[in-house]
């Protein structure tokens, strides 16, 4: 949540010109997106044939309409269509899913999960987030909350734990 991280990768797994950009504080979602779309522009200005652009984004994400429905700490993030939007300027299909999940996806492709079909990752930072993988898939349940076990109400009257969407 505090920087912009991007870089172009190969089928191979190789990284290649990666670049990191700082965001402000509390950014506004206009000023994300700006920034996200300068700094993917000057990544694919030299990479011939790139085919999509995938993002990883905190948060709770509509993967398959490529938007972004919450960012906790964030000013206005509800509901952006990163995708479209970014896709639209990028010309090319942009795809977004949570960071969480990603990082299964890649330990699934790349990682100590390679070859495994069936597993659990889990990250604990600021919030509590799980990827889940079952017969090779990733699984993002009914509404696309499959793993957010960081937003489940242990004890609801206890109001000492508050998560940054705003709930308890």
């Amino acid at each position: 949540g505090s920087n912009f991280r991007c870089a172009r990768v190969d089928r191979s797994g190789r990284v290649h010109g990666p670049r990191c950009v700082r965001l402000p504080p509390r950014p506004a979602a206009k000023r994300v997106l700006e920034i996200m779309k300068a700094e993917l522009k000057a990544a694919l200005s030299s990479a011939p044939r790139v085919r999509r652009v995938s993002l990883s984004l905190k948060g709770i994400v509509d993967a398959e309409r490529g938007i972004s429905l919450h960012i906790g700490g964030f000013q206005g993030w509800r509901r952006i269509p990163v995708g479209p939007h970014l896709g639209r300027s990028l010309g090319l299909p942009v795809l977004i899913e949570n960071d969480v999940r990603c990082a299964a996806l890649g330990e699934r492709w790349m990682g100590h999960a390679r070859g495994v079909d069936d597993f659990v990752f889990v990250i604990v930072g600021t919030g509590i987030g799980t990827g889940i993988m079952r017969a090779g898939r990733l699984v993002r349940g009914a509404r696309g909350l499959a793993g957010e076990y960081g937003h489940m109400v242990v004890d609801a009257s206890d109001r000492r734990f508050r998560c940054s969407c705003g709930e308890y």
